[in-house]
Order: C-alpha cells, then sequence, then structure tokens
C-alpha cells in the first residue's frame, strides 16, 4: 500500500509539473513561430515550430556539432509543391523544451535552414499536447487534466492527423470558403500568418476567371483576395478579404497559416484530434 501509495504521488506530482512547464516563444510580424531547444546542459539552439514540417530537422551546420549519432533509416518527404526530399534519419539523445525532455528524438538533417538552427515538427508532439498563446507568446505543455478544463470553454476544430511512413506527422483541417465552398487544407504554422494557398481546381468552384491580360503573380498561377473565410466547425473567428494564392502543382486541397489565432490561444491536442481555441 505504501509503495502504490509513493508511485501515485510521484505521477501526480509529475502530471502538475508538466502542466507548468511554458516556454517563450518569439512570433515575429509575419507569424513565424520561434523557440529554444536544449540537447544538453550547454548546447542550445533556436528551431522554427511548424505545424507542416513533417519530421524534426537540424541544420547540416548544427548535425555537425551533434557528433555521431545513430541512424533511423532513410526517408522521403514531399513537399506541398510535390517536391520529393530523401534522406536519412537519426536518433538523437534527447530534445528540450524547457524542462520537458524527450529521449531519441527522430531529426533530418538540411544543409541550410537561414535563421534557425532546425525545425520542430508535429512528430515531437505525437503524444504531447500543447498550447501556443499568441497574445503572451508562450508554449505550454498539456496533460489531460489540463486539456479537460481547456475543453470547457474552448471552441473545437477537428484535425486529421495523417501519418506518413514511420516518423513523418501532418495536421489537416477543414476551411470554408464565401460560407458555400468547403477545402481540406494542411494546417502549417511554418507558412506563417496570412497564408492560404488553394489547388487551381478551387477557381472554378469559386467561380473566379484569370483575367485575360498577362500579369506575373510570382509563385503563385493567380492570386487575388476572398470576401470571407473561417473554420468550417467554427462561426468565428472568420476573416474577410483574406490573400489567396492559386499554386500549380499543389498536392493538398489548400494550405493555410495561423494567421486567424493571432489574438487567441490555440491548444493542438494529436492525441485527441483536436485545435482547440480559446482566449481565457
Amino acid at each position: 500500500m505504501k509503495n502504490w501509495f509513493v508511485t501515485s504521488l510521484i505521477l501526480f506530482s509529475y502530471c502538475i509539473l508538466r502542466a507548468q512547464i511554458e516556454i517563450p516563444l518569439q512570433i515575429d510580424d509575419g507569424g513565424y513561430i520561434s523557440l529554444n531547444v536544449n540537447f544538453s546542459d550547454t548546447e542550445q539552439a533556436r528551431f522554427l515550430l511548424d505545424t507542416g514540417g513533417g519530421v524534426n530537422v537540424v541544420s547540416q551546420s548544427l548535425f555537425n556539432k551533434l557528433g555521431s549519432l545513430r541512424e533511423a533509416g532513410i526517408h522521403t518527404g514531399t513537399r506541398h509543391n510535390g517536391e520529393q526530399i530523401t534522406g536519412m534519419l537519426y536518433f538523437l539523445p534527447s530534445l528540450s523544451l524547457g524542462s520537458f525532455t524527450k529521449r531519441n528524438v527522430i531529426v533530418g538533417k538540411y544543409a541550410d535552414l537561414g535563421n534557425y538552427d532546425g525545425i520542430l515538427s508535429m512528430s515531437y508532439f505525437e503524444d504531447i499536447p500543447f498550447s501556443i498563446d499568441f497574445v503572451n507568446k508562450t508554449l505550454q505543455i498539456e496533460t489531460k487534466q489540463s486539456i479537460e478544463k481547456i475543453s470547457l470553454h474552448a471552441q473545437a476544430i477537428p484535425i486529421e492527423v495523417k501519418k506518413v511512413a514511420k516518423y513523418e506527422i501532418d495536421l489537416f483541417v477543414k476551411i470554408c470558403i464565401n460560407d458555400s465552398v468547403q477545402a481540406r487544407a494542411e494546417f502549417d504554422t511554418g507558412a506563417g500568418f496570412n497564408m492560404l494557398m488553394l489547388h487551381p481546381s478551387y477557381l472554378k468552384k469559386l467561380n473566379i476567371n484569370i483575367p485575360d491580360e498577362k500579369t506575373d503573380y510570382g509563385y503563385y498561377l493567380y492570386s487575388t483576395t476572398i470576401p470571407k473565410l473561417n473554420y468550417c466547425s467554427l462561426s468565428k473567428p472568420y476573416e474577410t478579404n483574406h490573400f489567396v494564392g492559386f499554386k500549380d502543382g499543389l498536392i493538398y486541397e489548400g494550405l493555410i497559416g495561423s494567421g486567424m489565432f493571432r489574438k487567441d490561444k490555440i491548444t493542438i491536442d494529436i492525441p485527441g484530434h483536436e485545435l482547440l481555441v480559446w482566449n481565457k
């Protein structure tokens, strides 16, 4: 009985402690989210928090600092435009956010990640619900108990969790355009606040005609604004006159950034297949 009590107390204390773990975020004007991660007591790096990243990635320069890592196998990932990237995955002994640590974290490597040392993807959070507070710029690790409390006053968006091979995870949501057209869109914080990308087939669905005059739309076949955009399961928040780019070769129906939540808190609960929106 005594051993049972001590074990229960330890587990309870661990859950409470974990719920209190809060990590500062940096969110720039474009909506790109980054945070500090730790590999040891002395090694720290800056990672992009990217719900569309698929797998965790470290830059080549950081990889060189980490020493010899055990191989986890070859993986082929596919970007939203159909581009395939094949490379070796590795076991990172540990990766910590504040005082929260995961062991044997799978990472790939990429030559150049710009201003970041790596990408923290949803594979890290596969079994860990977490919250992003866009106003106070923090990330919080959640527990089953804290999720239950949040759910009492949150709006829920169902998320489709797509697992590719053994380690890649992507999230999809249903978005509604002009209160009439639905699209299954990848939810991608790595695309910033204002991103909305649709497959060109949605030009016809939205009764949009490309003008005859020749205009260079850069990355897109055509871009414009749409009168109204919201998540299909929510009436609010919604946005009006939202940018949309129609992308040739897009392998999804759509891709959306996190801008609609810039004044809220969101909880991404992959085990529960929900994205919770709240501001209390």
